[in-house]
């Protein structure tokens, strides 16, 4: 029962770690500056699990994710046949969805775990 729990506490971190991996191989780029800082912060995040960087990591991937529910937005409004855009904006919801709420968690997970250590000093 404990890996279990230990894999579902961390499954927020793995899962942009894998949305970061998507980017990463969906930009065409073979060296992407923005992902392997991304990749290098959660691995570090992961390893070290500090509670200012969880928050900080979190509130960026929340904005990057909320930016990207626009972009699928104004891409569905350029397009003629809205019928075409079914799938689009079926997968892309889903798929923005999901990340958001992966950051969401995350970034509750670590103000929890921020709250619990000033209960214990106070």
């Amino acid at each position: 029962m404990k890996p279990l729990k230990k894999v579902i506490i961390l499954l927020p971190e793995y899962f942009l770690i894998f949305s970061t991996i998507v980017y990463w191989l969906s930009a065409g780029w073979m060296i992407n500056p923005i992902a392997i800082v991304f990749l290098l912060a959660l691995g570090a995040q992961l390893y070290f699990k500090n509670k200012n960087a969880g928050i900080a990591l979190s509130v960026i991937f929340s904005f990057i994710f909320c930016y990207l529910f626009l972009a699928l937005f104004s891409d569905l409004v350029k397009l003629d046949n809205l019928s075409e855009g079914y799938t689009l904006l079926l997968y892309g919801s889903l798929y923005l969805g999901l990340s958001l709420c992966a950051s969401v968690a995350m970034f509750f997970k670590y103000l929890h775990k921020s709250s619990e250590k000033k209960a214990i000093v106070a």
